[in-house]
This record gives structure tokens, C-alpha cells and sequence, in this order.
């Protein structure tokens, strides 16, 4: 089409007649061209000012510009070309041609320098890029005499078409005064700073010419660029800028400014302008500054990052129907029967520190349904506690593997050193990719590495989350110094669910969510997500590695190996993905893993509790609460009564006071309260375990004595029983199948439950050893006449800042009236003063005791702060009439609204020491009120 609109254009000044333009059109042309001529004819037939002008010659210039630019003449966007500029295929590039392609416009792109050797300088650090103007003035030597011809230029790296050609172009021709040349227009005075004083003042709008993106016509753009000569290492930002700020010049060929982003948006310095909204299904963006919806987005400068979250969902990448639409690009499917489609990959597992679980991260790494024989491995420990699992793992699996290679902890290597060599590794296998896996990250899905590999994208990483945490192997945003910032969209993405909302909003990289909808439906936000940051797990094409300008950089005198890996893909702006297209696992927490305990996985109920019932609850435990299931009795404890000489250790004695009750408290009571309907058992804190041997007391069955409840866990190995625990309430027992002690257990015990009940029942266990743990309930407690000591790990737990855990587990210990209630209470709600970590408590039953607490001892001032900061007035209105029912006072106005009563406050009961912070942080909400108040009038 491009074609036969030249040549109709070319034969205007040729032709005299209509007839004959139409005869000449149809001569010229033939074959797939033949649709649009007929098209073209039966448009110009009933196209009123055509039919009515006997000949199509122009008397001058400015008619044909504006024949050209009337809504009958369509020519202008074919006859139209988009210039860019890139000399490789990045990432970046293939987002810009995807983005012309969606908006059916890419036969209209030339791509400019492609192969060829950049001459133009480290543009991201320095000045620089003149090598594009002489390279867009090579290629606009042939049209440089075309007076109509529409010249579209952009950069590519960092630049996503939003609309298609003829919208744009409709734009450009519709702008006031009828400009040749439009460039965009940016916050900044870039490179030269004095040259700021000798722009035109702007009324509104951006005030200052970004070079990234300009539209004009062909001979105007050419004039200018030809008029002055550049080298290709000086800065076309300021080649351009002096163009403008040339009276003459600026006058000559009518160049204007977009000032307010109506075709060209520039990211940098108008993070907060940005809104990603939703129309219908599809994205778009609004700058809400200039009330305007911009065309083409440009990432210049800093705000690559920011491009980069907007390109997540704009451009038909994404929409609320289909999901992920641009996931789908590129990707291949590996078929299960042929071995030759499967590329050969290192796998590069890293076991960088004491991690719990470690038997079943290796189990679910060899379960990867992957050919093993397309599998290399290599394994590096630095933690001699788990040298023994590690070399069973070897061993096991040592001739299933292509290749195995295991780095020791004697051999001191260093974890950057260790993911160097892998890369090495890999290159020297001449594997297909790098697939690497640190010790936290569970592949619970058998099928990830497959998946991975079908993506077909040069970094992308399996999205991996602590169980019931917000805790994940990636970063939705960065704070300026290269560290964690919360995205907008993070716990959208990590909890697969996004809202239907009206309004996304970008209030640059770390800011919450904008205005929603009224329809609050959650819809799965499934897709591959562009990230500045990604950990613990995934993979590289070894096209990346083979190469020095995008191989991995793990060592960094000032990062850590994942900061570094991380922050050299941010600079050489090659995109790092996470998908949670599926679920694929999740990532266990080593922060508390201690080694020099004997069972220290057993320890680990706290901090991963899925993998701790994984492993030490009995599959079946669920079925104890089924209707059919009756608890066993035991007629010998009619009288509820059984004393046993006992030899017993306190559960704090080693260690497992907290982990036991917590036990108690989420897997035992919810057994007891079924069985036993009605009796609520408030856990208590003294614990022990009582030894019981054959050899010490031949025939005994267990004791009762005065507990409130009693277990009995048996270590029983191999597949002849089940291990269990049998449980004692005062008038019976309830028998829990588990395994906490023991891991190895027959998952078939269908055969042997007939023995296991009848074991509970009578209670023998001939030749085995028999643990009896006790919990004695009796309030007061009292042990040789002597008030128990307060548990003594709260401080340790105020430490790592668990206050709900505190709260609900003094709740369960003690009475509400009790001392160690309110001291505990107390203790817990200052440490949370004194941090200002109030929305940790939000969302519990412990936020309304703690606000009356702080009330009561007149402490809410930084809590108000927090509340107007967040737009909570309400809150902050309604803690401030609790203060006033606590603490009467005479002069307390009624009847006013919430920012009055905040403002009474301030002037008459605030402390001094908060009295200006709260002041500003009213001033402040009170002035974001005005603004949008402002703009909702300027959309009406």
C-alpha cells in the first residue's frame, strides 16, 4: 500500500486530469495493489472537493500541504515513514517493533544502523548520540525535497507506540498553527543548564525540547539536520536544542514544542503525571497533569524503570480478559517423546548458608520432569552441616546426570567466585542455558524448568513467595539507591489477583494503589513481569552469557552476588521477567535455621510452617475431622486420674517451649475441641517431657497425673506402623496420626490402622522407647510453692517485631486479669510506640486494645501522623474523640467535622515534641485535597 500511495502522489504533478490520475494509478499498479486502487478511485469519485477540481496540479506549496492534511485524503499515512535508530536487537527493540506491529504499523518502520558498530558514545552516562542525526540524514537524502511527506523519528530502546500511525498523524496535522516540526518536550534542561533562561516561556506544560521523539514533514526535518554538521559523539540533544532556540530557524520551519504530552510523553521528572488506566479491557495511559492521553511513551533518563512497569500492561500487553497477551510471544513447546527439542542446561544449585528442608529442596530438584541426560549439574556448599545430605543427594543421582560437579566447603570458594565458575561452566559444556537455584527456593511444580525454557526469554525467573508472607524472589521497584521499593502492583502480582479498577496509579515507583472502581472483583493477574530485581532462582540464555557486554556480574566490592547480578541487567537494560503464569513453588526462610541443635528443622514451625507440616504432620491428619471419625476411649482413666513415677525435662529446658505450645495451640486443640465439645483448653506454659523405657518400668502404661492433656510420640522406623502420637484428655484420648519426630513413614498404613487403634487404646509398644509429653494445666501454676518465672523469649520475639504471634499467645496463656497479661500486653504496645510499626496490628483483633492502650497513656500522636499520611482522617478523627472520652476536657468542640477536630487537637493537646510534624502532615493532606479538587474540576 505504501507503494501504490507513491506512486499516487508522485503522479499529481504529472497528471492533469482526474480520469487520467485514476488510468495512470491503475497502469502502474497490478495484483495485490488492485483492492486498494478500486478503493482508492470510488473515494475520490465521491469525494465532494475532488470531483469539483478538474486538475490535481497545486499552485503553490502550501495548497498541496493542505489537500494533504483534509479528512479526504488518507495518503498522508501511507505515504508516512518512522525512523529509529538501533544498531542491536535488545530487548528494548523487540518491545518497540512489537509495539508497531500491534498497532499495524511496522511496514511503515526503518530501522536505521542495525549491525553496525554504535559511534555515538555511552548516551546513558555521558552526552553523546550525534551518530543517529547523521545516520537519519543518510537516510532522508532521497525524500529531502518532499514538501508532504509526514517523517516520523523516535528512539527504540526506550520507546512504546501507545496508538496507531494515522491517530498520530491525525494529531499532528490537527495542532494549532500548522507546525512542520513538533518535538516532545521534558522537565529538564538537558545537557546545558544555561541554556534554560533562553527558552520561550510556556504558560503550561513542559518547557524544555527532548530530542527522542519528533514528527515533521521530510524536506523541513532535512533542512535542519543538514544545515549544521554534527560528529557522531556529540549530543543530538543539544544539536537540536540550539535549532530551536535559533530565532530564525524556529521561525523558518515553524517548530513547536508538545508541551502539554498530547503525542510524545517523556518519563523522566513526570512519574507523578503518569496514570495507568483501564478502558474497557485494554490499558492506556492519561497524564493527569495536562488532562491528556499521550501516543508514543519515551523511558529517557532515569525513568527506564518506570517504562518498563507502564510496558507491562500497555501496547496490548496485557488486558483483563485474555491476561497476559504478550506472554504468548515467541514461545515453543517441548515435546515429552522428543529428546532432541529439549536444549541442554546447567543447573547450578547454590547452598550459600544453613538452610532448613534441604532433604526435600534436592528432592524436588531431582523430580524435574526434564531430561536428565540434557541436565549438567553443579552443586555449591559452603555449609559443612549439610556435607552429608549433599554427597547422599551425589551419590544417589551420580550417572543420571549428564554431568555432576560439586564445589566443597574445603575448597573455600566464595559464592560470587562459585556463580562465576557456573557460568564458565556452562559456556564450556556449550549448554543452551543457565538455570540457576539457591537453597531457599522450593520448585514444588515438577514442571518449572520445562516451562522456563518454552518462555524463551533471555533472563526469567519462576515467581517464589514465602508461604503466608509478602516475602518474594523479586522487586517490583527500586528505591534511587538501587534497594527494595513497593510497585503498585507487587502484592497484585505475588497473591495472583489484581482488582478491577478504573484507575492504576504511578505516583512514580513505589506508591499505592490509585482510585478504584466500584466493582471491587478480583481477577487473576497472571503474567510475565518485566522486574528490575529477581533472586534465588532462574534462567539465562547462554546467547547472554557468551558475550562480556551481558554476562553475568556476580562480584562487587559494595553489593551482594543477587544485588550485583540485578543491578548490571539493570544498566545494560537487558529485562529480567517473572512469571506467575503458574504457580511454582516457594521459598523457605533460613534466618532462624540453627544448626548446633539436634533436629533443628524441627524447630522451624514459626518461620515455615508449610514445609514444617509437609514434613512432620501425617497426611491423614485432616481426617480426624471428618463426622465419621469417633475419638478411641480409654477405660483405664475413668477416674481421670493416674499417677507414674516419671523422669521429665521442662520443654524450655531445650528449647521447644515456644515451638510446643504453638504445636498445642494450631494442631492439637482443634482435635481436643472436636472431641470434647464445649471445653475450651486455654494452652498453659509449662511443659515437659517424661521418658518411659521398658527396661525402667516393665508393663506401665502412660500417666495422666494432673495434665490437661497428654501425648505419646512413638519412634518406630520402617514400614511395619505408622509413627504417632496417641492423645490423653482427662476422660479419654484421641488418637493423632503424624510424624514429628519421625520423617519416614509407609504412606499406605490402610493395612496397619487396625494395630495402630488397638495400640492406642491398650497403650504397648513392646521394645520401643516411649516419650510422654505433658502439659500441666492448673492456674495458678505452681511448681515447689514458687510463681513461674515469665517466659523468657518475648524479648527475642519483640525483636523480630512478631507482635501479633505475642499478643495472640499471651491471650492463650493467661487470663485477661492476670499480672503477665497486661505486662506483656504493655511491653508489646511501647515496643510498637517506639517503632511506629502500627500497621502491623491493623488487620488483627489486637489494633483496638492497642489504640485504647496508647490513648489511655496519651501516646497517639505519631499514631495520628500515621493515619493522615495514609488519608485514614476517619481514624485519626475517631482516636482523637476516644482521647477526649478518656481525658475529658472542657473546650472540646462538637458537632465539627474531622479536620477541625484534628485541628483542635493539634493547637491545644498535641505534644511539643510531635506538635510540628502533625502539623505538617495536615498541611500536607489538606493541600493533596486541594489539588484534586482542582484537577476533578478541570476533567468536568
Amino acid at each position: 500500500m505504501i507503494r501504490v500511495a507513491e506512486v499516487a502522489v508522485e503522479i499529481y504533478n504529472t497528471t492533469n486530469t482526474l480520469a487520467e490520475i485514476i488510468k495512470t494509478l491503475l497502469a502502474k499498479v497490478t495484483g495485490e495493489d488492485q483492492r486498494f486502487c478500486n478503493g482508492l478511485k470510488n473515494h475520490l469519485n465521491t469525494a465532494g472537493k475532488i470531483t469539483q477540481m478538474p486538475k490535481l496540479k497545486w499552485s503553490n506549496p502550501q495548497s498541496r500541504v493542505r489537500f494533504l492534511r483534509s479528512n479526504d485524503c488518507q495518503l498522508s499515512v501511507f505515504y508516512a515513514i518512522v525512523f529509529t535508530v538501533a544498531t542491536n536487537a535488545t530487548d528494548g527493540f523487540q518491545r518497540y517493533i512489537r509495539s508497531t506491529e500491534v498497532n499495524g504499523f511496522r511496514k511503515q518502520v526503518r530501522v536505521l544502523g542495525m549491525g553496525q558498530a554504535w559511534r555515538g558514545g555511552d548516551v546513558q552516562r555521558y552526552t553523546g548520540g550525534g551518530h543517529k542525526v547523521n545516520l537519519l540524514k543518510e537516510a532522508l537524502e532521497p525524500y529531502k525535497d518532499d514538501l508532504d511527506r509526514v517523517i516520523l523519528f523516535t528512539d527504540s530502546y526506550d520507546v512504546i507506540f501507545l496508538k496507531n500511525l494515522k491517530v498520530i498523524i491525525a494529531k499532528f496535522k490537527e495542532w494549532k498553527d500548522e507546525p512542520r516540526v513538533i518535538f516532545s518536550a521534558e522537565e529538564y534542561c538537558w545537557p546545558d543548564k544555561k541554556l534554560s533562561a533562553q527558552y520561550p516561556e510556556v504558560a503550561r506544560g513542559k518547557r524544555y525540547l527532548n530530542s527522542g521523539g519528533f514528527i515533521g514533514y521530510a524536506s523541513d526535518i532535512y533542512s535542519m539536520i543538514s544545515s549544521v554538521d554534527i560528529d557522531d559523539g556529540g549530543d543530538d540533544q543539544l544539536f537540536f536544542t540550539k535549532m530551536y532556540l535559533d530565532q530564525d530557524t524556529r521561525s523558518k520551519h515553524n517548530i513547536k514544542l508538545d508541551h502539554k504530552s498530547e503525542i510524545f510523553q517523556n518519563l523522566n521528572g513526570a512519574s507523578y503525571d503518569i496514570e495507568l488506566r483501564f478502558k474497557g479491557e485494554e490499558a492506556y495511559v492519561q497524564n493527569t497533569a495536562y488532562n491528556t492521553v499521550p501516543m508514543i511513551l519515551h523511558g529517557n533518563g532515569y525513568s527506564k524503570l518506570l517504562l518498563n512497569s507502564l510496558g507491562n500492561y500497555v501496547a496490548q500487553s496485557w488486558n483483563s480478559e485474555e491476561g497476559c497477551i504478550s506472554c504468548w510471544d515467541n514461545t515453543v513447546e517441548l515435546e515429552g517423546g522428543d529428546l532432541d527439542s529439549f536444549p541442554t542446561i546447567l543447573v547450578a544449585l547454590f547452598i550459600e548458608k544453613p538452610t532448613p528442608f534441604l532433604e526435600e529442596f534436592f528432592e524436588k530438584i531431582s523430580k524435574q520432569k526434564y531430561p536428565k541426560e540434557k541436565l549438567h549439574l553443579l552443586v555449591h556448599n559452603k555449609v559443612d552441616y549439610h556435607n552429608e545430605l549433599i554427597q547422599a543427594f551425589i551419590e544417589e543421582h551420580e550417572g543420571k546426570y549428564k554431568s555432576i560437579k560439586q564445589i566443597r566447603p574445603e575448597d573455600e570458594v566464595s559464592e560470587a567466585v562459585a556463580r562465576d565458575l557456573a557460568v564458565d561452566r556452562c559456556l564450556m559444556l556449550k549448554c543452551s542455558g543457565y538455570f540457576s537455584v539457591d537453597s531457599e527456593a522450593h520448585l514444588d511444580n515438577e514442571n518449572t524448568l520445562r516451562l522456563l525454557v518454552e518462555q524463551q526469554r533471555g533472563i526469567v525467573a519462576p515467581l517464589l513467595v514465602r508461604p503466608f508472607k509478602a516475602w518474594s524472589n523479586f522487586w517490583g521497584a527500586i528505591t534511587d539507591d538501587g534497594f527494595y521499593a513497593r510497585s503498585t502492583d507487587y502484592m497484585d502480582i505475588i497473591h495472583n489477583e489484581r482488582r478491577d479498577r478504573q484507575t492504576y496509579l504511578y505516583s512514580g515507583f513505589a506508591s499505592a494503589p490509585g482510585p478504584t472502581s466500584s466493582c471491587q472483583n478480583f481477577l487473576r493477574t497472571e503474567g510475565l513481569w518485566n522486574v528490575p530485581f529477581i533472586s534465588n532462582c532462574y534462567l539465562v540464555n547462554a546467547t547472554l552469557l557468551a558475550h562480556e557486554d551481558t554476562r553475568p556480574v556476580y562480584e562487587d566490592p559494595e553489593l551482594d552476588p543477587d544485588m550485583s547480578f540485578a543491578s548490571a541487567y539493570r544498566r545494560r537494560n537487558v529485562f529480567m521477567y517473572v512469571s506467575n503464569r503458574l504457580d511454582f513453588g516457594h521459598l523457605v526462610n533460613p534466618d532462624s535455621y540453627n544448626v548446633s541443635l539436634t533436629h533443628p528443622d524441627m524447630y522451624q514451625l514459626f518461620d515455615n510452617k508449610l514445609d514444617w507440616e509437609k514434613r512432620y504432620i501425617h497426611e491423614n491428619y485432616s481426617k480426624s475431622f471428618e463426622a465419621d471419625r469417633a475419638p478411641l476411649q480409654d477405660s483405664r482413666l475413668e477416674n481421670g486420674y493416674e499417677a507414674v513415677p516419671t523422669r521429665d525435662i521442662h520443654m524450655t529446658q531445650v528449647g521447644l517451649d515456644p515451638l510446643w505450645l504453638e504445636f498445642l495451640r494450631v494442631y492439637v486443640s482443634p482435635l481436643q475441641q472436636r472431641a470434647f465439645t464445649g471445653y475450651l483448653d486455654y494452652v498453659r506454659p509449662t511443659t515437659f517431657v517424661d521418658e518411659l523405657r521398658r527396661s525402667l518400668s516393665s508393663g506401665r502404661a502412660a500417666q495422666s497425673q494432673a495434665s490437661s492433656r497428654q501425648l505419646d510420640v512413638h519412634h518406630q522406623r520402617g514400614p511395619e506402623r505408622v509413627p504417632h502420637w496417641t492423645y490423653y484428655p482427662i476422660q479419654g484420648n484421641l488418637d493423632i496420626i503424624n510424624n514429628f519426630l519421625q520423617r519416614k513413614y509407609t504412606k499406605d498404613n490402610s493395612e496397619h490402622s487396625a494395630e495402630m487403634q488397638e495400640e492406642a487404646a491398650m497403650h504397648t509398644n513392646a521394645g520401643d522407647d516411649e516419650v510422654v509429653v505433658d502439659n500441666v494445666d492448673s492456674a495458678p501454676i505452681s511448681i515447689n510453692n514458687k510463681e513461674p518465672d515469665a517466659p523468657r523469649d518475648f524479648i527475642p520475639i519483640l525483636d523480630r517485631e512478631d507482635y501479633d504471634f505475642i499478643l495472640n499467645r499471651v491471650c492463650v496463656q493467661f487470663d485477661p486479669d492476670h499480672s503477665e497479661f497486661h505486662r506483656v500486653s504493655q511491653l508489646t504496645y511501647d515496643r510498637i510506640y517506639e517503632k511506629g510499626h502500627y500497621e502491623k496490628l491493623r488487620s488483627t483483633r489486637h489494633y483496638g486494645p492497642m489504640v485504647f492502650y496508647l490513648t489511655w497513656c496519651k501516646k497517639i500522636d505519631n499514631l495520628l501522623i500515621e493515619n493522615i499520611a495514609q488519608e485514614s482522617i476517619e481514624d485519626a478523627a475517631l482516636t482523637i474523640k476516644l482521647y477526649y472520652i478518656l481525658h475529658p476536657s472542657d473546650n472540646v468542640p462538637k458537632g465539627v467535622d474531622n479536620i477541625k477536630l484534628i485541628q483542635h487537637y493539634l493547637d491545644n493537646d498535641c505534644n511539643s515534641q510531635c506538635k510540628r510534624r502533625l502539623d505538617n502532615t495536615l498541611k500536607m493532606h489538606l493541600e493533596l485535597e486541594s489539588e484534586r479538587k482542582k484537577v476533578n474540576e478541570d476533567l468536568d
